[in-house]
């Protein structure tokens, strides 16, 4: 089962210049085959597996997902964030969640508006004003800074890996026309505590030599091509 509901509440109270959105999602389902961990890779994915605890998720047991989400838009503005819980009802070791979170605040500084669709209850594609040409135009540029966390302090702690982590994103994006864009992130992540890293590997690893790091600094530059 999956269900999302969203309501653009200035939009209700007969406001269209600003938008404020709230929504509820929640999805449920069953774990196929095989026994499996709950785990996690930090937000620039150099580490898969930083989080994961000793209890396994068995076959048959039921996952579910939770979540709130708001967002308030004004003119170039945009606040948003969303709130995830994640449960397992059968591990090794009784029920467990793990609960996430991400709150960001963006700003399009060449002052275009945010792309609202009130029936899907989503953000789309920022137009910019002036499209970049040889002539002049520059784009739509847009810089934001996001915080995100995962606590997956329920779970008991695998030797090598931490079970609490905190990121800061710092971005700019550049959106070239309506079809093209390029986003430019400095990620920083922080560990609870230290994670041990397998010698040439990039992943986790618990019971084996390797070098153990509490914080993940990346840059990372990526590309959209958009129909």
């Amino acid at each position: 089962f999956i269900g999302r509901g969203t309501a653009n509440v200035a939009k209700l109270m007969g406001r269209e210049d600003i938008v404020t959105h709230l929504g509820l999602g929640y999805s449920t389902g069953k774990v196929v085959a095989g026994t499996s961990y709950a785990s996690a890779r930090d937000e620039s994915r150099a580490i898969n597996g930083f989080f994961n605890g000793t209890e396994t998720v068995r076959a048959g047991s039921s996952r579910t997902r939770s979540d709130i989400e708001y967002a308030l838009a004004y003119g170039p503005y945009k606040l948003q964030g969303e709130f995830f819980d994640i449960g397992y009802s059968d591990t090794s070791s009784g029920s467990k969640s793990v609960k996430i979170n991400y709150n960001e605040i963006l700003w399009n500084i060449t002052g275009e508006g945010h792309n609202y669709n009130n029936s899907n209850g989503t953000f789309g594609w920022i137009k910019p004003s002036s499209k970049f040409t040889s002539n002049g135009g520059l784009g739509a540029w847009q810089v934001g800074i996001r915080f995100s966390e995962l606590d997956g302090s329920e779970f008991t702690q695998a030797t090598g890996r931490t079970d609490k982590a905190t990121s800061v994103t710092y971005g700019l994006n550049w959106y070239v026309n309506d079809n093209v864009r390029f986003m430019l992130n400095y990620v920083e992540t922080k560990f609870d505590s230290p994670v041990l890293i397998t010698s040439g590997a990039t992943s986790a690893s618990a019971g084996s030599t390797g070098t153990s790091v509490d914080k993940i600094k990346a840059i990372m530059l990526r590309s959209q091509i958009w129909f």
